[in-house]
């Protein structure tokens, strides 16, 4: 995932946390907000992986983080103007990868709906 797809800002993943728009599933809690600084319809969005320090050591955060990204990628079509926290559970380490990227396509798939929703009420 490219560099300019990250949020990196502490204080714009906490706000978006703060806000408290989510889905969650047994593996992923996946915080959103529309992005309103969007110009010109560009692909504006921003993607933050968080995992706890509960999850292991830093070679296994590193790679569960290393995973969603990989399964974020080719699926940020779905995320267009999407501000996004995904939070990566406990649970995910004990299950297959096909798995994993199911449910997290799943969990993108409502956001995008979500979204929408919450856009089509502001206008």
């Amino acid at each position: 995932m490219k560099k300019e797809y990250r949020l990196k800002k502490n204080h714009e993943i906490a706000s978006i946390v703060l806000k408290r728009q989510r889905l969650s599933s047994e593996y992923y809690i996946i915080y959103f907000l529309y992005n309103k600084e969007s110009v010109n319809n560009e692909f504006n969005t921003k993607v933050a992986i968080s995992v706890s320090k509960k999850y292991g050591k830093a070679f296994e955060r590193n790679k569960a983080k290393r995973l969603v990204r990989e399964i974020v990628r080719p699926n940020l079509s779905l995320l267009i103007n999407k501000k996004i926290v995904i939070v990566i559970k406990q649970k995910a380490k004990e299950i297959s990868f096909d798995c994993l990227k199911q449910d997290l396509i799943s969990l993108l798939k409502r956001v995008n709906k979500k979204g929408e929703k919450n856009e089509q009420k502001s206008n």
